[in-house]
């Protein structure tokens, strides 16, 4: 059997060291790298080229924001340092945490407290091309998604359509030539969509709509 090729990235130096010595001593996997962050990769690999096929991620002990926007910045490097790789996160489970780790290009989620086995199996069935999630993710996910759709229903097609333009940055002026309408009536139209989500103005519009995915491709 092919052996998974993994680069294994955490900032905490306890669980460093133990996953390092983990893989090490798993035949079935091959581990080309352990490192703290993406840019103590960058600092000691001297431009060397790695194409693992998994990246594990593990996220810092303390949390807030810090660890919201080191998530955030790992991941990105990761996307562009190895586009190929999948990324396996380790965090602590939380409903927040694990859609914010999708969000930011996570295919696998593994929490901090699971047994070796439940890592290994997670691990092969990413190399495999599919996710476990355990009943918490599930649960999260579907909530979610649930979420998302009752709010569809909830706006009108017209505020659908608002969302769309506001997106797109226009001025009532611009939407009401468009759609031939008067401005006063665009006007009444973003007036309704702001009170009905309960939001002060255009800007947290679009941030709102596109944390709860609400913008259509066109």
């Amino acid at each position: 059997m092919k052996k998974i090729d993994v680069l294994l990235i955490h900032p905490d130096r306890i669980y460093h060291d133990l996953l390092s010595s983990f893989f090490t001593a798993m035949p079935k996997f091959c581990l080309l790298g352990q490192y703290l962050s993406c840019k103590d990769f960058i600092d000691n690999m001297g431009g060397k080229q790695l194409n693992p096929l998994i990246c594990v991620l593990g996220l810092p002990l303390v949390g807030g924001e810090g660890r919201s926007t080191w998530l955030k910045q790992e991941a990105n490097q990761i996307r562009v340092l190895f586009s190929k790789s999948k990324i396996l996160i380790m965090g602590q489970e939380t409903e927040e945490e694990v859609l914010e780790c999708i969000k930011f290009g996570a295919l696998g989620y593994c929490m901090r407290s699971a047994s070796l086995n439940v890592f290994i199996e997670t691990l092969h069935a990413m190399a495999e091309g599919n996710s476990l999630c355990s009943p918490k993710i599930t649960a999260a996910l579907f909530s979610q998604a649930a979420e998302q759709a009752s709010m569809e229903v909830a706006l009108t097609s017209r505020e659908q359509e608002m969302l769309q333009f506001l997106n797109r940055g226009c001025s009532n002026k611009e939407i009401a030539i468009e759609l031939n309408l008067s401005v006063q009536t665009i006007k009444n139209h973003v007036h309704n969509l702001l009170q009905k989500l309960k939001l002060e103005g255009r800007r947290e519009a679009v941030r709102f709509a596109k944390e709860h995915r609400l913008l259509k491709v066109i």
